[in-house]
């Protein structure tokens, strides 16, 4: 499974997520756990993404939280 995707797709999923997330968290979802608790990278993956030239670090969010 590789999880590489596009920084354009990247910034896309992220603004749609930050769009739409207290519907997702609040509305047709609301107390149906949709949230993962963790997710799976491959190691090859992770190496070619850091590797790249300017990386500076790796962020990964656990969850969701709505304040």
């Amino acid at each position: 499974m590789t999880h590489q995707i596009s920084v354009a797709k990247a910034n896309d999923l992220i603004a749609r997520f930050v769009a739409n997330k207290e519907g997702i968290a609040n509305g047709a979802f609301a107390d149906k756990d949709v949230f993962s608790n963790c997710q799976t990278f491959e190691i090859t993956s992770v190496n070619t993404m850091v590797a790249q030239t300017g990386t500076t670090g790796l962020r990964a969010y656990k969850k969701l939280l709505i304040n």
